[in-house]
């Protein structure tokens, strides 16, 4: 089957349109609509709760959100309609005829009350410390609507918090059967952890065949935690343990921070999504305690060049032998998406690149040429990386993960659990001055890194100025192309016709410009496990993205500007201010550039350090199966 009759029907519900007009011919016709007063045409199929938005109308929801299909259970967007006698579910209800819409009257207000306190009765009244505090959906509401009590008998009948897992704890006494993990995980990312069990006032969310979180095949990605209106479901908590090393005066602690932490962590100290204060967080760290705190992006960038390396090899190889079998390569900086392969893949697992993540990969650097040469005992070093994802935890913990005896990464905590900490310090993040990264490596290390948000572009860039001797730029024209017409797959395919440079000709001296997809590099992208089950299968059949050269995995919406450790709520324009805040980079300044290729040429020839050696820089993974025994 060719990618042009792919089956789309398979999209995931949460990748489709959330209103019927995705089914609904309308054949150019609108509908007018009158909402509060205000009159709008709207195409048919769009619902109230579209509508609403339309016209800057706040319709509250619980169970809604806009990254998953519809499911109108939660109540709290009722609205009256002229002419029906009941309530209509502002979500879930399809405009298809002439409508006048109420949303706010008298029965309304009661409806939405009652709704809401019925959920109280089942919840606990530990507002105060909950670790959702200030950020529950539900709290909120009843702030909103005015609900001070619990006008209803609560349910006494107390459920077994479940923290047995390094990722997830799961508190169903705070459940309010919203579905948002169910869609979450089912849905968007197509693993289905959870599943609703039950009817009526029975209902329960389980995790399939009810057995603790430990025992399920998750990958960690973390988004039922993102999507949870309220403490349902939390990122497990290794505050305590940095706490211990930083008041331990033996311990000399470090941190690093990635891109992705560095933009959102500022919403946790109430700034705008997309605000940048990485100097002050570096600051804020330090003051917390940290000895040294370091920027991800230094070993993102020594990945992409020992990255472009590898795949120009690999690509010589291949073609030359005419053997695919290691064609296209697939990316591994992605600890949810190497999860998901091990779990439902391991077959593929040969594909992946061998790099380590940008965290185990620094880590492994302060493993080796930072407590060399910096710090007086290397046995004292405790290392913690900040993470988008809960997914990294795992990595911290992996036999594999070790370098010379010791973890690479000692403690792996989420943007929300640093936030945490910062704030656990005193700390007001928008008055402290800016400081500087520590160096990791020698004195003529840049002291601050040009900031970009896809490593995916970078190589790119790498890889083609390796080829042409040219930098890539504006005045190559990229092409994109989308064959499942869905958002977060797609395809880039650079023109490298005329290459000049030893590399290529060693590269592409016996290639014919059929081999080469007509003189093209072709990179795909793909975002979220679900994309990537179409990515997959589409290279099994020799679909569009088998002709790729590399495509880069990301388990989130997003990538991890969407990860499952960053601060709720999320959405896609939270998420896309997250990535605006930073440029879409495809070459760094020389300076950096010949910076980081006289390190990693050093490094491959040896000649850098007695302490550190290219296999320092790979990894290996381990199939599991998604079957636990």
């Amino acid at each position: 089957m060719s990618s042009g009759s792919y089956d789309r029907t398979r999209v995931p519900a949460s990748q489709r349109l959330m209103s019927r007009e995705a089914t609904i011919n309308s054949d150019g016709r609108q509908i007018p609509v009158i909402m509060d007063g205000r009159e709008v045409l709207v195409s048919p199929g769009t619902t109230i709760l579209e509508v609403a938005r339309k016209l800057n109308i706040h319709i509250p929801t619980l169970c809604t959100h806009e990254d998953l299909c519809v499911v109108g259970n939660c109540r709290i967007c009722t609205v009256e309609i002229d002419g029906h006698d009941s309530l209509a579910a502002a979500c879930a209800w399809p405009v298809t005829e002439p409508l006048s819409i109420r949303t706010v009257s008298p029965r309304i207000r009661s409806v939405r009350r009652h709704m809401i306190q019925l959920l109280l009765s089942n919840h606990p009244g530990e507002c105060h410390s909950c670790t959702r505090n200030g950020a529950c959906e539900l709290a909120a509401l009843a702030e909103a609507y005015g609900v001070d009590e619990v006008v209803f008998a609560r349910n006494q009948t107390a459920k077994v918090r479940d923290a047995s897992s390094p990722l997830v704890v799961r508190d169903m006494n705070k459940c309010v059967l919203c579905r948002r993990c169910v869609r979450a995980c089912i849905d968007l990312q197509e693993v289905g952890v959870m599943e609703a069990v039950g009817k009526g006032d029975h209902i329960e969310i389980q995790t399939f065949g009810n057995k603790r979180m430990r025992d399920v095949v998750c990958i960690g990605c973390g988004q039922c935690v993102s999507h949870c209106p309220t403490a349902a479901l939390v990122n497990s908590d290794d505050t305590a343990t940095v706490w211990r090393a930083i008041d331990d005066p033996s311990r000399h602690v470090v941190l690093q921070l990635s891109v992705e932490v560095q933009v959102a962590l500022a919403e946790i100290f109430g700034m705008e999504p997309g605000t940048v204060q990485s100097g002050q967080i570096v600051a804020a760290c330090r003051t917390a305690g940290f000895d040294a705190v370091f920027d991800t992006q230094l070993a993102v960038s020594l990945a992409v060049e020992e990255q472009s390396t590898l795949l120009i090899k690999r690509l010589k190889t291949a073609f030359q032998s005419d053997n695919r079998e290691n064609w296209p390569v697939l990316s591994s900086d992605c600890s949810g998406f190497v999860r998901f392969m091990e779990y439902f893949n391991p077959k593929i697992l040969k594909h992946l690149s061998p790099l380590k993540t940008p965290e185990q990969l620094l880590g492994t650097l302060v493993r080796t040429y930072f407590a060399h040469h910096f710090s007086g005992d290397p046995s004292t070093i405790v290392s913690v990386a900040a993470v988008p994802c809960t997914s990294r935890k795992v990595d911290a913990d992996s036999p594999l993960s070790v370098t010379r005896g010791e973890k690479n990464v000692d403690i792996a905590i989420t943007t929300v659990e640093l936030g945490r900490m910062l704030r656990s310090a005193g700390v007001q993040l928008s008055q402290m001055t800016p400081r500087p990264f520590d160096r990791v490596l020698d004195a003529k290390m840049p002291e601050s890194l040009t900031p970009y948000n896809s490593m995916l572009h970078l190589l790119m860039g790498a890889v083609y100025r390796k080829l042409t001797g040219n930098e890539l730029n504006q005045n190559v024209e990229i092409d994109y192309e989308a064959p499942f017409s869905v958002p977060g797959a797609y395809i880039m395919r650079i023109p490298v016709i005329g290459s000049t440079t030893s590399d290529a000709s060693a590269t592409f001296a016996s290639m014919d410009e059929i081999t080469l997809n007509g003189g093209h590099l072709r990179f795909g992208k793909c975002e979220g496990t679900a994309n990537a089950k179409r990515v997959i299968e589409d290279i099994a059949r020799g679909g569009e993205f088998s002709r790729c050269h590399y495509i880069e995995f990301l388990a989130c919406p997003d990538g991890c500007f969407g990860g499952g450790g960053h601060p709720a709520p999320t959405g896609r324009q939270i998420r896309q201010l997250r990535k605006e805040a930073y440029p879409v980079c495809m070459s760094l300044p020389d300076n950096e550039r010949q910076w980081f290729e006289s390190h990693h040429q050093q490094w491959r020839s040896g000649t850098l350090d007695d302490v550190l050696t290219r296999d320092h820089f790979n990894t290996s993974y381990m199939p599991r199966g998604k079957f636990i025994k």
